[in-house]
């Protein structure tokens, strides 16, 4: 060694179980990173492969840009391929709501996503109990439809039994 230099660390000094939970960190963050762009941009054979790689559905369900978990981003872009993946994984909570408490039906009712809403609220659907769920406002599904002036999917969410009674926080039904 040279006089006045330390020696090299030996990696001896490193276990398996440092090795293992340092790439476990790595790549939760690279899930965490990645899942909502390949849900965003439909790409569902990426979706399938980070969520074979994760081990942590708080990873799976990580929200950070507005609150939106990779279902929400999927569901506003009405990326129906995607949502398949994501609902076929029972880590995938239906449940999460993103900023202002809107849920993954009110995402879908928002984009006017004709493809992934009936993927959604269907008898027997895994976020079906969401159809008249409110927001921090009270806003159901069907008052965020109407309001965008989406008629086909006020159709749809009517034709599913929305209530048509749901009363927001200034007072307004659907």
């Amino acid at each position: 060694f040279l006089k006045g230099c330390p020696p090299a660390p030996s990696l001896s000094r490193v276990s398996a179980a440092q090795v293992a939970t340092k790439v476990a960190a790595q790549v939760a963050a690279q899930v965490r990173l990645l899942l909502p762009v390949a849900a965003q941009k439909g790409d569902s054979a990426e979706v399938a492969r980070l969520l074979l790689e994760c081990k942590s559905a708080d990873d799976l369900n990580y929200a950070a840009l507005k609150g939106n978990t990779p279902l929400h981003w999927a569901c506003a872009c009405d990326e129906a391929k995607v949502v398949d993946v994501l609902l076929a994984d029972a880590r995938v909570s239906v449940d999460a709501c993103s900023r202002h408490g809107m849920t993954v039906v009110h995402h879908a009712a928002s984009a006017n996503a004709l493809r992934v809403l009936p993927k959604l609220i269907a008898p027997g659907a895994r976020a079906a109990h969401l159809l008249d769920a409110p927001n921090e406002w009270g806003e159901v599904p069907l008052h965020v439809a109407a309001t965008a002036g989406h008629a086909g999917v006020v159709r749809m969410l009517l034709e599913h039994g929305a209530a048509t009674d749901a009363v927001d926080q200034w007072g307004r039904t659907p």
